[in-house]
């Protein structure tokens, strides 16, 4: 059964020198087994449902290095995992006074 998954891709930036474009990238993972794909940021930030998504990321890799020449390392965790982490609010122990002047919270 498919689920779906989040990718991190490490130093993509798409349609830059080395990276694929945002519609090579979708592509090489809908024809590496990804059933729906979708990149919604530059940075390599990636939603797919797939049932082996590590079989899927594996085989793009191959794809996106003789495509793009782009070989670098991705991390992949289901998307409700993610939405526990952040259901747990992992940041409740951080007041104000820790974060950086120029990082907002809304």
């Amino acid at each position: 059964m498919s689920q779906l998954h989040a990718a991190f891709y490490r130093n993509l930036n798409l349609g830059h020198k080395g990276s694929p474009t945002r519609e090579i990238l979708e592509t090489v993972l809908k024809d590496s087994g990804a059933k729906r794909v979708k990149s919604f940021q530059t940075n390599g930030t990636v939603l797919l449902f797939a049932q082996e998504p590590e079989k899927v990321v594996e085989k793009a890799a191959i794809i996106l290095e003789e495509k793009v020449r782009y070989s670098d390392a991705v991390f992949i965790k289901p998307f409700e995992e993610l939405i526990t982490i952040l259901d747990s609010d992992p940041f409740q122990n951080q007041g104000d006074e820790d974060l950086p002047e120029n990082l907002y919270v809304f």
